[in-house]
């Protein structure tokens, strides 16, 4: 039997987390700027110094020690409130460092020293010997310094500088910054091999999307109860009730399968590839389809750019695209042994 309960320690983490991010970085920060204020470089300050993003480094390496279970806890909190995704590229990269033996380097991440932007290639990740080759995007990379690709064959961290010129394109999601480098040869300065970081980075991805299907889930059924129509709220009737119900059923659907893989990668067990790619896939497509929902629920008022249901919509797209589209996923889950 696998117990899927939260320990006392978890929630603790969960409690606190969660109330610093209502009370100082909640998702109508992105309805008032332009960019994320959590991306510049005093937001970001201020969040690597609460040490929320070096939890799953060792002790002896400033983090809390704590493991992949606990970060996939956290990055749905971050999920919720649409933080950037160096989030991600910051507990990745500092994991990449740390386990090709540079731990200097990994606690200068996780503390906030050196950001972290994702690079998300144009097909899979072709990583060689001592280069990365390909067409890639990178995610709010304005101020970062390092770049990590991560894939199923390995992962590579780059220095940004080594890439180049790096274009600004507009993307779907207007409050992530997005640079385009065209097809080159870029010199690695860490890489692994094999797909462990990859399982680790679904599972985190999952628990972004998961952060997603709870927020606008809470927000589609208190709209429900508040908004009056012909006497009564408007959740009483059928066409709506039936949404929030399936989003909330999704929502079960998500959190049990990604507490199922994230333990999973943590013990290493022989269905880690599995069970991660399975969170990945359902939590993307749940995230997608509950954001539409919610803004089907908010009816007129659910299309304007004053509420807060667009940005879900956008983030869950640009996030579902994350370490391999869905079709990829799904190829791979396919021949993916299962013990």
């Amino acid at each position: 039997m696998v117990d899927l309960l939260p320990t006392a320690e978890q929630r603790e983490i969960v409690d606190s987390l969660s109330r610093y991010l209502d009370e100082v970085h909640p998702v109508g920060r992105l309805v008032k700027h332009d960019q994320d204020p959590l991306a510049a470089t005093d937001g970001w300050a201020e969040l690597t110094g609460q040490g929320w993003l070096a939890i799953g480094l060792p002790e002896e390496n400033g983090g809390a020690g704590l493991a992949t279970v606990e970060e996939a806890l956290a990055v749905r909190l971050f999920g919720r409130v649409l933080a950037s995704p160096l989030v991600l590229g910051t507990l990745l990269g500092a994991r990449l460092a740390l386990r090709a033996g540079n731990e200097a380097l990994a606690a200068r991440i996780a503390g906030g020293h050196e950001q972290v932007a994702l690079a998300v290639p144009v097909g899979p990740l072709d990583l060689r010997e001592d280069t990365v080759v390909g067409d890639i995007f990178l995610l709010d990379a304005a101020n970062v310094t390092l770049v990590a690709g991560i894939g199923e064959q390995g992962a590579a961290l780059v220095e940004r500088s080594a890439l180049g010129d790096v274009a600004e394109v507009a993307g779907m999601d207007d409050h992530i910054g997005l640079g385009h480098v065209t097809t080159g040869s870029f010199p690695v300065l860490h890489r692994l091999e094999g797909p462990e970081l990859w399982h680790q980075a679904l599972v985190l991805g999952a628990a972004y999307l998961a952060g997603i299907c709870d927020s606008v889930c809470e927000m589609a059924a208190s709209y429900a109860r508040m908004r009056q129509q012909f006497g009564q709220p408007i959740g009483a009737f059928q066409a709506v009730k039936h949404r929030c119900a399936d989003m909330a059923i999704g929502v079960e659907a998500v959190g049990s399968q990604l507490a199922v893989a994230a333990l999973a990668v943590t013990e290493q067990r022989a269905d880690a590839g599995f069970q991660a790619l399975s969170a990945k896939i359902v939590a993307g497509n749940c995230a997608i389809v509950s954001a539409e929902e919610n803004i089907q629920v908010h009816g007129a008022i659910g299309t304007t750019a004053d509420l807060s249901a667009h940005l879900f919509l956008k983030r869950a797209h640009v996030m579902d695209m994350l370490f391999g589209s869905s079709r990829f996923l799904k190829s791979r889950l396919i021949v993916e042994p299962f013990p």
